[in-house]
């Protein structure tokens, strides 16, 4: 689940602006910051995607609602949450 473009690079500069890592950006520096982001757990990452996207006007929830009963309620969360941030990636990236 990872961004790319525009996106990337805008999602990059909104995380460090958030107080979600305002000791890291210090402490640690930008890059690090970044990278301990892209370590965490997928759960942690997608409530700070949705923060993100939410700000832009896109609805990654109604995304992810949209793919599950696309696929009859068989597919997993994280193949939903997945998919939604990619939606959304191409989205925003086509914007």
């Amino acid at each position: 689940m990872n961004l790319t473009g525009q996106c990337s690079k805008d999602f990059n500069e909104w995380y460090l602006r958030q107080g979600f890592s305002k000791q890291g950006q210090y402490e640690y520096g930008q890059r690090k910051a970044l990278n301990m982001f892209n370590a965490m757990m997928l759960p942690f990452r997608w409530g700070v995607y949705v923060d993100f996207f939410e700000s832009t006007g896109i609805d990654v929830d109604k995304i992810m609602m949209h793919h599950y009963k696309l696929m009859g309620g068989y597919s997993s969360k994280d193949n939903c949450r997945e998919s939604a941030i990619e939606k959304s990636n191409q989205d925003y990236n086509a914007q």
